[in-house]
């Protein structure tokens, strides 16, 4: 079995479990951190803080001591660079080597690098060519060197060239705030796109790569604070979540920013034009020292009225040794073993999963409620499991997924537009009074809306009281005018089955117990099949709980032939650069990013798979909704950190609209 854990270059990753052993009953203190995490430990067991490994009973675990984290300050996004991820970087570089264009650039990368040699590779260069060549004079090597010491022997020289740098970033907003043309280029100022400015095209690049990951801030030439937090006479390039990052386009390295910037005491993120994608992924991803989350409590063991110390049975859980000795508990770096149930959390889960799948996969519904499209892939990994699962029904459903042995049924306040409290008002009702005789009978005593009637028939709620769907859409409101009888809902002489609600009531005769092949919504004639039955519940609930209209076409002879060279996307289990595949669309999104381009985002869903999907540039009509289609594109991992299964996503350059309906008309003819 694989948690999370550190590992050594500080990044979040599977790591293996070796064994679990149970350590015995052991007072357990609970630790309460400022961003809200709990956790339980033994005095003597180890945690991660940002002085290192300690414990409560050395002293190092303690109000105002901070445990390492695996995130940002405010609790922001994670960032993980993986073993795939630079697998297609390098695919990508290689790529991008192929053609005229591309290859120019690369020798105009080259270029600029030789340009950004240090001084003392350009001298000895430069008097490498002088021996060569006795008629070049050396006067640039001599300017150079020049240069360079009263850089390092002339604070005056260095305030003034400072003043003049200050100087030039005031004229170049005024310039920018006219609308005038910065020239950009190595060595010249440059504008980021946050409205920044850079001192070279470098230190730009590295700005726009933070840019990109969301930071609008980037602290740009910030002062230096000492490690007494007392401003110093120097400058940063960049200075964001507590950390100080210098870009090095001139290849000193590392050392000349500690002898002449930070010294020794003073934490940075050293960064070159070659570099800095990787370095700062994983910098961020790396708790710096201020990113530790503060204890604020610490609880300790409850004690008995005869004076003793509660105890609670504790475990070890023992990492493999080819890895880190550490593993990440409730977002917490753990030292090898964690005591106490929460350390037995990943354990009992996989044997609940095992032994109890509804009652688990229930619960998992019950807290992805607020996604739907988490609730989809659980639901989808329910059925290929053999659980069965039902539509919310309005005899049995609760505000929780209720289970079986070996079925679940869904909650009522999964419908789209039933909140939380209707859906209560509902169960409520039906515990008071009895089971609803009839969709008549359920519309008078819960005074729903026209449209909630609707939606809760194209969920399926009133199925288990035999009333088809689609005749209560079409008589939606036949049945509220019946609902609102002044005769008592028992008088009812018939519920379900052609329901009347009194001889002297003869407009409200209604008949449910039938479904019409055609009905009329908005105006419109739609044709109910399984695949509009699909829709209703997909639109109304998220979620797919009948056929999938997929599953249909396996077997057909036309969409056989056509899955050769189109196959679902639910076969590709690896990464593709030139993939042909289909599935239908839904989910259509047409969004803009940050930098002005339109995109599309969706779902490319199989009966067995829901694969997320981009198209850049284009955007996708809505009508495609629902549709079947085929795709021309790629297929890359999307799974986050390294060592996890493939998760597929999908990028689509060329999509197919298939008419489904006449294809298989065909076929039968």
């Amino acid at each position: 079995m694989e948690i999370l854990s550190m590992d050594f270059d500080g990044k979040i990753k599977p790591h293996r479990i070796n064994k679990v052993v149970k350590t015995g009953r052991k007072p357990v203190y609970t630790i309460k951190t400022e961003k809200g995490r709990t956790i339980m430990i033994t005095k003597e067991h180890r945690m991660l803080t940002t002085s290192g490994y300690g414990s409560i009973e050395d002293g190092s675990i303690c109000i105002g001591a901070e445990l390492f984290s695996d995130d940002n300050p405010d609790g922001g996004r994670k960032y993980y660079i993986s073993e795939n991820d630079r697998k297609r970087r390098k695919e990508g570089a290689v790529i991008a080597g192929r053609t005229p264009k591309s290859r120019e650039a690369a020798r105009q990368r080259m270029t600029d690098y030789q340009s950004t040699l240090t001084f003392e590779d350009r001298s000895k260069h430069q008097k490498r060519v002088s021996e060569m060549n006795p008629h070049r004079a050396d006067s640039l090597v001599k300017a150079q060197e020049r240069v360079r010491d009263l850089w390092e022997n002339s604070p005056e020289w260095v305030e003034k060239q400072m003043e003049a740098i200050n100087k030039a970033h005031e004229d170049l907003e005024l310039r920018v705030k006219n609308g005038e043309v910065i020239r950009r280029g190595l060595g010249h100022l440059t504008v980021m796109s946050n409205g920044e400015v850079a001192d070279s095209i470098t230190e730009a690049k590295v700005g726009e790569h933070l840019i990109q990951l969301g930071f609008e801030d980037l602290g740009t030439h910030k002062r230096i604070l000492d490690k007494d937090g007392n401003p110093t006479t120097k400058f940063c390039d960049f200075y964001i979540n507590g950390m100080y990052i210098e870009v090095d386009g001139l290849k000193r390295g590392r050392q000349y920013f500690i002898d002449n910037k930070y010294g020794n005491d003073i934490p940075f993120v050293y960064v070159t034009p070659y570099d800095y994608v990787d370095v700062i992924d994983s910098s961020l991803m790396s708790p710096h020292v201020e990113n530790g989350d503060r204890i604020i409590e610490i609880i300790p063991p409850r004690i008995s009225k005869s004076g003793k110390q509660y105890t609670e049975m504790t475990y070890d859980i023992e990492m493999m040794p080819d890895g880190p000795s550490n593993f990440i508990a409730n977002g917490l770096v753990s030292h090898n073993s964690h005591s106490v149930a929460y350390g037995m959390i990943t354990y009992r889960t996989a044997w609940l999963k095992a032994h109890y799948p509804a009652q688990f996969s229930g619960a998992v519904i019950d807290q992805r409620m607020s996604n739907p499209d988490d609730v989809f892939e659980t639901v989808s990994w329910i059925k290929r499991e053999g659980i069965g699962v039902y539509a919310p029904d309005v005899q049995r459903s609760e505000m929780r997924s209720v289970t079986t042995s070996d079925s679940i049924y869904l909650p009522l306040h999964i419908i789209k537009g039933m909140g939380a409290k209707k859906a209560e008002e509902i169960i409520d009702e039906r515990n008071a009074n009895g089971p609803f005789k009839s969709v008549v009978d359920f519309a008078a005593r819960c005074k729903l809306s026209k449209s909630m009637i609707i939606n809760m028939a194209k969920a399926g709620a009133f199925d288990s009281m035999g009333a088809n769907r689609a005749a209560v859409i079409s008589k939606a409101e036949e049945i509220i005018d019946a609902s609102k009888s002044h005769k008592s809902v028992m008088d009812l002489k018939q519920g379900l089955f052609g329901s009347m609600i009194s001889s002297s009531h003869k407009g409200h005769e209604v008949d449910v117990s039938e479904d019409p092949i055609i009905i009329t919504v908005d105006g419109e004639d739609i044709e109910v099949d399984d695949t509009v039955r699909s829709q209703w519940e997909r639109d109304i609930m998220g979620v797919l709980i009948g056929t999938h209209p997929f599953e249909a076409l396996r077997d057909e002879p036309y969409f056989q032939n056509m899955f050769t060279i189109y196959p679902p996307i639910d076969e590709y289990t690896q990464a593709s650069r030139n993939a042909h595949f289909c599935g239908y669309i839904y989910n259509i999104s047409n969004r803009v990013s940050g930098k002005g381009n339109p995109y599309c985002s969706f779902m490319i869903e199989t009966d067995r798979a829901s694969v997320p999907a981009l198209r850049f540039k284009e955007p996708i009509d809505e009508s495609h909704e629902g549709a079947f289609i085929k795709v021309e594109g790629s297929i890359e991992n999307d799974a986050n950190g390294e060592g996890e299964d493939f998760t597929p996503k999908a990028i689509c350059n060329k999509i197919i609209k298939v008419d489904v309906k006449k294809r298989l008309n065909n076929d039968k003819e």
